[in-house]
C-alpha cells in the first residue's frame, strides 16, 4: 500500500476516534454538572507548526510588502509579527483582531468593498468553513497581489462540526483558486493533523528566496516550489 495513503487512512481513523471520545467526554462532564471552559482560540494554536511556518515564509517572501490583510482572522494577532509592513489589517465577520498597530475590520468578506489593493492577503484555516469557497477564494485574489492560504489536508468529513468542505486536498483547493501556487506544502503537526500551505504570486522565486527557504529547518513540512532558471 502507498505509504502516504496508509498514513492518511490511519490519521483519518484517529481523527474519527478522537472526535468521538471528545463528544463522549463532554457529554459525561455535562451530566456531572461540570462547566467546561474553552481555551482561547489563539492560545490553542499559536504554537502549531503551520503558524510558525507562515511567520517564517512571510518574512522571507514579503520583505518589501507595504500592506497586508488577514481575512477571517478571528481575533488572532499574527499580523503583529510582521512589524515592517506599514499598513496591516484583519477582517472577520464578528471578531477581528485590532490594536494600535493593526486595524480591525468587522465585515462579511463577500460584501467587503476593499478601500485599497493589498500587497498580501492571508487566509489561514478559513476556506474549509465557507460554503461558497470558490467565490471567497477568488475575492482574495481580487483584493491582493499575493495570497497565502492554509486549509486542513484530507481531514475526514464530519471530524470537525464547523467544517463544511472536508476533506480538502490539492485538487479541491485548485478548484477554488483556479491557479497553481508558487509554493505548496503539506505540514504535519506533532499530534498528526495535516494542513495544506499554499502561496500564490505571479513571479518566480529568486535564488536568494529559494536558498533561504531551503535552509529553513521546518520539521513536518513537505514543500514544493518553482525554482528560478538561473543557468
Amino acid at each position: 500500500m502507498d505509504h502516504e495513503l496508509e498514513t492518511g487512512q490511519r490519521f483519518e481513523a484517529l481523527v474519527r476516534a478522537r472526535a468521538k471520545l471528545k463528544r463522549l467526554a463532554r457529554r459525561a462532564l455535562r451530566r456531572l454538572g461540570v462547566q467546561l471552559v474553552e481555551q482561547p482560540y489563539w492560545d490553542s494554536r499559536k504554537h502549531f507548526r503551520y503558524v510558525r511556518y507562515v511567520q517564517e515564509l512571510v518574512r522571507i517572501l514579503e520583505p518589501d510588502a507595504k500592506s497586508a490583510i488577514d481575512v477571517g482572522a478571528r481575533d488572532t494577532p499574527i499580523m503583529e509579527d510582521f512589524d515592517w509592513i506599514e499598513d496591516r489589517s484583519t477582517l472577520d465577520y464578528s471578531n477581528p483582531y485590532s490594536s494600535e498597530r493593526v486595524k480591525g475590520i468587522s465585515a462579511n468578506f463577500f460584501e467587503f468593498d476593499s478601500p485599497k489593493h493589498y500587497d498580501l492577503a492571508l487566509c489561514l484555516q478559513v476556506l474549509e468553513h465557507v460554503q461558497d469557497a470558490v467565490s471567497f477564494a477568488q475575492k482574495l485574489f481580487q483584493i491582493a497581489d499575493r495570497v497565502m492560504i492554509t486549509v486542513p489536508y484530507k481531514w475526514p468529513a464530519g471530524s470537525n462540526k464547523w467544517h463544511v468542505q472536508d476533506p480538502v486536498d490539492f485538487d479541491k483547493l485548485h478548484s477554488w483558486t483556479g491557479r497553481e501556487p508558487l509554493i505548496s506544502a503539506v505540514i504535519q503537526e506533532r499530534q498528526g493533523s495535516r494542513r495544506i500551505f499554499a502561496y500564490y504570486r505571479q513571479t518566480d522565486l529568486t535564488k536568494k528566496e529559494s536558498d533561504r527557504i531551503g535552509s529553513l529547518n521546518l520539521p513536518g513540512m513537505r514543500m514544493q516550489f518553482r525554482r528560478p532558471d538561473v543557468g
